[in-house]
């Protein structure tokens, strides 16, 4: 009776081994799994920020294209103002109305200068504060990946 017994025991046994390695074998397939599925989604949140990354440089930079672009333009009517000026020719009350507002113009150009060279300051900065945190996100999602990428393999 003993033999039956213990070959019973042996049976069991290997059948509980066999259970065992199978549901070994399913957690290993599922952590894979979920470790591929989180390198996906960071891979793809990475790549989206980045994106977002290179947008904002080219909006850094179309900004400056567009700052030369108005300062030429604002330098050209300056030029254009001055070359409505006539020469001065004697002490006419209406030569000096005249006179007197192309000055003005050319004061407003000036104006419309400094404006420029503001906006495109003010512009850019915000541009860079938002550049700088997109770069800090991504920072912290590599970080958080390979923080979690260590803690999976061990």
């Amino acid at each position: 009776m003993e033999k039956p017994e213990s070959l019973k025991s042996i049976l069991a046994e290997l059948d509980m081994k066999r259970n065992y390695d199978h549901s070994l074998d399913q957690l290993k397939t599922k952590m894979n799994q979920t470790e591929t599925l989180l390198d996906d989604i960071t891979h793809t949140r990475t790549v989206s920020l980045k994106e977002a990354i290179l947008e904002i440089q080219d909006q850094i930079d179309e900004r400056k294209r567009l700052h030369n672009a108005m300062m030429e333009m604002i330098d050209q009517l300056k030029l254009s103002i001055n070359n409505m000026m006539p020469p001065i020719t004697g002490k006419n009350p209406e030569f000096g109305k005249a006179m007197i507002e192309f000055r003005k113009k050319l004061v407003e150009a000036e104006e419309m200068k400094i404006q420029e060279m503001l906006n495109c300051s003010r512009d850019v900065a915000d541009l860079k504060k938002e550049l700088r945190e997109w770069i800090r996100e991504v920072k912290d999602k590599e970080n958080r990946a390979s923080l979690f990428d260590e803690m999976l393999t061990q």
